[in-house]
């Protein structure tokens, strides 16, 4: 960014006791976007690979979780980009620092940003509750609360998005004040945004918890569950620390400085959101380049019996064990980020077995599967014995 010498104002008086600099103003907040976007940009892009690399050509089962996060991420990007844009018409500097030829367009990056905020945040979290419906399936009752709790963000986000883009009317009243026109509270909106984000981080956060806990298996792999889907703790703190800054700081005439740290917090919290929703795939991809043997050292079992295994997810709900069976064939493959997530040995899984005579070769196949509760994940395992 250039800046101006000689007699040029800034955009705003200089606070009592201040002399402004523009030629070399103070730039902490300026330095801290260069280094946030290169860093969201670069890290953000390695997940995302990953995670389209696992489900396209290790797991095969790329789906609506997989678009939602790709259009976050594209977003994401944009946000990014726009960013980088109002850095260089003064975003993150002292607005009395900031030549006053330049606000028009740093409004305008705020402009964009703030339109952009709303979708980009919605897609990554639809994306990450659409994965831990997933993995939850047995949990019908979570499941049904997850994509009302989708319907009810969907019906927020839907109709404030198009208020930010008609803010203003005409939109140029938006970065132009001395053209007429009316424009809604700019700060309210911005404000709602932020408490919805910080209510919907915080249950996104929690939600995997409860339902970690009714896995049936080891407590160490529990931990080891509901930690990855729980990792969005950091973009609570981001949201929250959104938040707090936007009600002590929201009504600032300093806003090239001030919104740009709102600005911060933000991208932050969507790409924080965007590696979280990609952890889930890297068990995959380290078992698929660095885990051959039956049983690794992370303690994921593998199930050989004729070169394929059977995960199933069933609840105590199902119409019959006939059924289960017959359904196995629709489930996803072991090779799946849920499998790979909560497959455990089969002492928790109870499995009964029948074998008729003692000839060679005999095939056994599960006649029967009981549950003890309905928070039980089931795993059925094809085996083939061979008796002497």
């Amino acid at each position: 960014m250039i800046f101006p010498t000689g007699n040029a104002e800034g955009a705003l008086p200089a606070p009592a006791g201040v002399v402004p600099n523009l030629a070399h103003p103070t730039r902490t907040v300026w330095t801290a976007n260069i280094v946030t976007q290169a860093l969201c940009l670069s890290i953000v892009g390695v997940f995302m690979s990953l995670r389209i690399y696992v489900r396209t050509s290790v797991t095969k089962n790329f789906g609506k979780d997989d678009w939602l996060c790709i259009l976050g991420w594209i977003l994401a990007i944009g946000y990014s980009v726009t960013a980088l844009i109002m850095g260089h018409f003064g975003g993150g500097i002292n607005q009395w620092e900031v030549p006053e030829n330049q606000i028009e367009s740093f409004g305008k990056t705020v402009y964009v940003t703030m339109v952009l905020y709303g979708p980009c945040a919605f897609f990554i979290k639809a994306s990450i509750l659409i994965f831990l419906t997933r993995v939850f399936a047995p949990f019908r009752r979570a499941v049904i609360g997850i994509y009302i709790f989708i319907g009810f963000m969907l019906a927020y986000y839907l109709p404030v998005i198009i208020i930010k883009a008609m803010i203003c009317r005409p939109v140029e009243v938006f970065w132009d004040d001395d053209t007429p026109g009316k424009c809604f509270n700019q700060r309210a909106l911005i404000l709602a945004d932020s408490v919805i984000s910080v209510l919907s981080d915080l249950i996104i956060f929690a939600l995997p918890l409860p339902l970690a806990s009714d896995l049936h298996m080891p407590l160490k792999r529990k931990l080891r569950v509901a930690a990855v889907f729980s990792a969005g703790g950091l973009a609570c703190i981001s949201s929250i620390i959104r938040l707090i800054d936007i009600v002590h700081n929201g009504t600032s005439p300093n806003q090239t400085l001030v919104f740009m740290r709102v600005n911060l917090w933000g991208i932050a919290e969507v790409n924080i959101g965007l590696i979280c929703a990609c952890l889930p795939t890297l068990p995959a991809f380290y078992k698929h380049h660095f885990k051959h043997a039956s049983q690794d050292a992370s303690g994921y079992a593998e199930y050989n019996s004729t070169g394929r295994s059977i995960e199933m997810m069933r609840s105590k709900s199902k119409k019959n064990d006939d059924d289960e069976l017959s359904g196995a064939n629709s489930l996803p493959d072991y090779g799946s980020e849920e499998n790979v997530l909560i497959t455990d040995k089969a002492p928790h899984a109870m499995l009964e077995t029948s074998v008729h005579g003692n000839a060679p070769s005999q095939n056994n196949t599960p006649r029967k599967t009981s549950v003890d509760d309905q928070h039980t994940i089931m795993k059925t395992v094809e085996v083939h014995q061979t008796f002497d």
